[in-house]
């Protein structure tokens, strides 16, 4: 610590006073040497009472400066993280009448990697980032979703999302490792604002984006889904949920998009197709049983998603049940409409799945599933598949 200025000097000075007064004490009066040391002594003084005033600046600024300790909180408070990683084996099998179509093969892939965190600040805003690397479908680990949250529903109704995120079209509900023909009319992932409200048990949101498909040159923020959907426990053995929602752009969602630029490489439709979808699940205990439907409201024109007008539709049915606390196993049927060579227009299959860990930090899944699909092609074609997953949650 540095000594203050002012004590220095005063220091100083008494040490020359204190050797004149030595020099001088033989050729000095009585008098005047008495007189030396009374200034001495004042010396003293003022150098006590300077650091006393000193003493007490340096409380006062260092009360007026100080700042309250906020002590730390463990990160895992506030942050959460969790992953899937998904690696499947599958074989493959085509026959039709038309010998070009035909085709069988088998391949290993990391179908899956994503990660995802949530930040919690407090009870009202949060935040959430996934990033997701899947294998011949992203060539780069991307920002799956991202968004920031404002809302606290156990305490006031209203909620609000904003960010890229998969808007509320489709619950996509599945026993099964390949994604349900509902999957791929419904899912939409857009940069998107949500407004929603919680009113108990249920949910209703307004979610507005602009997507991908327009029906004209100018890009704008008009894109809408609402949706509603409802979740009741009646025991803890019992658990129905519903809901159903309503999209003005169904051609938005990821599956139509990509049909779209494969037939005609633009991204402009003569008419934005206005489109809807409902699902129910109920939980009994061992059982489970799960419906959804998705569908165009109106035609979308010759050449966008197949040679013809088309309509499409689809809808999926699947019933499991849990074996032991470790085997579960489920049966699927699910058919579309005006999919022509693009999708199955009618599925059905088995699936079992295993659980080979479970504890605090996660688990493992091992899962097997058969599906066998038909195509109203004109080809009568034919599909086969046997898929094996290994995969883990955290």
């Amino acid at each position: 610590m540095r000594t203050p200025v002012l004590p220095r000097i005063a220091l100083a000075g008494l040490l020359s006073l204190v050797g004149l007064a030595t020099a001088q004490e033989s050729t000095v009066s009585r008098a005047e040497f008495e007189a030396l040391k009374a200034r001495m002594a004042e010396f003293e003084r003022l150098v006590q009472t300077q650091q006393q005033t000193i003493a007490v600046q340096a409380a006062q600024l260092a009360t007026q400066t100080a700042r309250p300790v906020i002590p730390a909180q463990p990160w895992s408070d506030h942050l959460t993280i969790h992953g899937v990683v998904e690696v499947e084996a599958g074989y493959a099998r085509t026959s039709s009448d038309d010998p070009a179509a035909e085709a069988k093969g088998s391949d290993l892939t990391l179908a899956v990697v994503e990660i995802g965190l949530e930040a919690r600040l407090n009870d009202w805003i949060a935040g959430e980032v996934v990033l997701l690397y899947e294998e011949d479908d992203t060539e780069d680990v991307t920002v799956d979703v991202g968004i920031l949250r404002l809302g606290n529903p156990d305490a006031f109704p209203l909620y609000l999302e904003v960010g890229k995120m998969y808007v509320p079209f489709g619950a996509f509900g599945s026993s099964f490792i390949t994604d349900p023909l509902v999957l791929e009319l419904s899912e939409t992932r857009e940069s998107a604002a949500q407004l929603g409200a919680v009113f108990g048990n249920l949910d209703l949101s307004l979610t507005v984006f602009n997507g991908d498909i327009e029906d004209d040159d100018e890009s704008q923020l008009d894109d809408l889904v609402l949706a509603l959907s409802y979740a009741h426990s009646f025991s803890d053995d019992v658990i129905l949920e519903l809901g159903v929602a309503y999209t003005t752009n169904l051609a938005d969602s990821d599956g139509i998009t990509d049909r779209i630029d494969e037939l005609t490489g633009d991204v402009l439709v003569a008419d934005k197709v206005d489109g809807i979808n409902a699902f129910a699940c109920l939980t009994m205990g061992r059982f489970g049983f799960l419906a959804e439907y998705v569908g165009a409201l109106d035609d979308f024109a010759a050449g966008e998603v197949a040679a013809a007008s088309a309509r499409p539709s689809a809808w999926n049915f699947e019933a499991s049940f849990a074996a032991t606390e470790k085997l579960g196993v489920a049966l699927k049927y699910e058919r579309g409409e005006d999919l022509n060579d693009w999708l199955p227009d009618t599925r059905y299959g088995v699936a079992a799945s295993y659980l080979l860990h479970e504890g605090d930090y996660g688990a493992a899944i091992l899962s097997l599933e058969y599906l066998h699909g038909t195509y109203d092609d004109g080809n009568d074609t034919e599909e086969d598949t046997l898929t094996a997953q290994l995969a883990i949650e955290f």
